[in-house]
């Protein structure tokens, strides 16, 4: 079944983001349907077709109502992708499926990178030139690309590093700076 633009649309944001519940697909589509029985529909139907997979565990997160499952983009999904839009990077993103035990970790820093990109959309002056996530893919055109791992030693003795959840840049006036996000939860032991 051939993908409408809509259904492109929602795919590539997972393409982009990799894991989104219903709510995050909605807000970036901006639908304009405060339901939320358009999206459903069209994440019923791209589930249907194999484009895309639920996660069976639903996250629950600080400041949400109830549990919402976690989408995310199938081989398939990819590779429809791809031949929609002409372009094999499609063919690189990350496909497997998500950790249960990660799930509330990614969908708090996709929440973070909305905001931030809502930030950037609203002025003209900062630009917001590349991010990157810590499961992303280095050379996407690969035909079995390496992973980014986002590491900074800081010092060897004493042992300090920073392994950050995702790093972007910002640039201003012919000036660019690269920020790392780490998004804690509170969920891991000392």
């Amino acid at each position: 079944m051939p993908l409408t633009p809509a259904d492109q649309s929602l795919l590539a944001m997972l393409a982009k983001y990799y894991v989104l519940t219903r709510e995050q697909l909605q807000r970036l589509s901006n639908s304009g349907h405060s339901s939320g029985r358009t999206t459903r529909k069209r994440l019923a139907k791209l589930l249907a077709e194999g484009f895309i997979a639920r996660h069976n565990i639903p996250v629950a997160l600080p400041n949400w109502s109830g549990a919402a499952p976690v989408y995310f983009p199938t081989k398939s999904g990819a590779e429809a992708l791809a031949s929609s839009f002409n372009d094999e990077r499609f063919l690189a993103i990350n496909t497997r499926h998500p950790r249960g035990d990660r799930l509330a970790h990614w969908i708090a820093v996709n929440e973070t990178r909305m905001v931030i990109e809502q930030a950037i959309a609203k002025q003209n002056e900062v630009s917001l030139d590349g991010w990157i996530n810590e499961w992303e893919p280095i050379n996407k055109a690969d035909a079995e690309p390496q992973h980014f791992t986002l590491h900074t030693q800081l010092s060897e003795s004493p042992k300090l590093s920073c392994s950050p959840d995702a790093g972007f840049v910002l640039s201003l006036r012919g000036f660019s700076k690269v920020y790392y996000l780490e998004r804690d939860l509170g969920t891991s032991s000392p």
